[in-house]
């Protein structure tokens, strides 16, 4: 009985270990706004935290179709300058072809004597590596470049290193592809400028790459969902804060995934608008935040809108409860004044500073806070409400206490 409890306890305190680190990379990797500046960051918390002497970071090219270092970590000072001479490597040969181009990681458990082969792995040779592994960066089945860490004695890779090494390349990956498309987003809209036609080339090729992000990213992060669900079960509530950290940051991600689709259909669509009733969408909304404080006071009047009007009321309400929290009380208010239709979501939070008011529903015009997001939600609800021929505006929900809460206001006309 001892002996299986000293397992359990043995396992939790490997899985509390294994989210940490994972949470951790995830936590440097969404506040980067580029990867280039944080390789070194990553590779030195990645051997710290798994007890690794040095590694590297190299990414592939693809017009020479060779890897470049991008990173380094754990390389004494006086070695550095070699490191010149080691800045590429051939893709085509072993074990770089099994990583690069067959997404399969590569581990060397050397037990008698440093790992040769000089001309195929030259930065860790210069170390004298003893044990090393060799994992792809990859995003589904797009390998992007591959991470070499190592120690400088002879180890074997547990099944539990080689899972959280794996886990780790995964992330990295997934944050590269993310930059790399959103690099051939902005090259694609540039050289829409040069014509209609290459517009609309760029426009189509925009676009699929926007699918890519929707459909592969949302897959992950569902995924990683799930296996957060099955660690989160066996621990114990300190423990199973992390795993809410790391879940909320994922979270975050669809979200934004969201966001992005949402301004891609209002941009694409044209503006048809048909009679919606409000009443209906409302009550809608407000049953997917089921355990919110919301009062509604309604009316049974119809507007002229159309089928993404429900992303106002998620994206306000969603707002108000993330600053102000779950115990916030929320007002949703709708009063008629002639042709127009006013609506008023009020909450109890901290309210809104007088300086931000004007500027919130501006594109990536984030907060004030550490809870802000990317900007994108009070920016959709601007976009939508003046595609209806409506308009929006903040008030103190105390008129003169900013610090007493916020109440947004929009209108909409109503369907004659």
């Amino acid at each position: 009985m001892l002996t299986a409890l000293k397992e359990a306890e043995k396992a939790i305190k490997t899985q509390n270990h294994q989210l940490a680190v994972i949470n951790e990379i995830i936590s440097i990797v969404s506040r980067a706004d580029k990867l280039d500046g944080v390789f070194d960051v990553l590779l030195r918390k990645t051997i710290d935290m798994l007890g690794f002497d040095t590694g590297a970071i190299f990414l592939l090219n693809l017009q020479t179709k060779q890897a470049e270092l991008k990173g380094h970590a754990g390389i004494p000072s006086e070695k550095v300058p070699e490191l010149s001479a080691a800045r590429v490597l051939d893709i085509h040969l072993y074990p770089h072809e099994q990583v690069f181009t067959r997404a399969v990681p590569v581990y060397y458990e050397d037990s008698s004597g440093t790992i040769s082969e000089p001309g195929k792995i030259p930065i860790l040779v210069l170390l004298g590596i003893h044990s090393l592994a060799v994992i792809p960066l990859s995003a589904g089945s797009v390998v992007l470049g591959a991470m070499y860490i190592g120690r400088t004695e002879p180890h074997q890779f547990s099944k539990y290193e080689r899972g959280i090494i794996t886990s780790i390349g995964k992330e990295i990956g997934n944050a590269l592809f993310k930059g790399v498309l959103q690099d051939k987003l902005v090259a694609a809209m540039t050289r829409a400028e040069i014509n209609h036609e290459q517009a609309q080339k760029a426009k189509d090729e925009a676009n699929f790459y926007l699918d890519i992000i929707t459909h592969d990213i949302n897959n992950v992060n569902q995924t990683a969902l799930g296996y957060i669900q099955l660690l989160s079960d066996p621990l114990e509530a300190t423990q199973k804060e992390l795993v809410k950290k790391l879940e909320n940051t994922i979270n975050k991600s669809s979200d934004i995934i969201h966001q992005v689709s949402i301004i891609r259909r209002i941009r694409e669509k044209k503006v048809s608008r048909k009679e919606i009733q409000l009443d209906a969408v409302i009550r809608d909304t407000i049953h997917h935040f089921s355990d919110a404080h919301i009062t509604y006071y309604g009316l049974p009047v119809a507007v002229s809108a159309d089928e993404l009007i429900p992303e106002i009321f998620l994206n306000l309400i969603g707002n108000s409860l993330k600053f102000s929290g779950p115990d916030a009380d929320i007002t949703i208010a709708v009063e008629e004044k002639g042709e127009e239709v006013e609506v008023t979501v009020q909450d109890t939070g901290p309210g809104i500073p007088d300086a931000l008011k004007p500027v919130l529903f501006q594109k990536f015009q984030r907060g004030s806070t550490s809870k802000s997001g990317k900007g994108l939600g009070l920016y959709i609800v601007r976009v939508l409400v003046e595609r209806y021929g409506g308009r929006v505006w903040i008030e103190d929900a105390i008129p003169g206490h900013p610090e007493s809460g916020a109440a947004i206001k929009f209108t909409l006309r109503r369907f004659l």
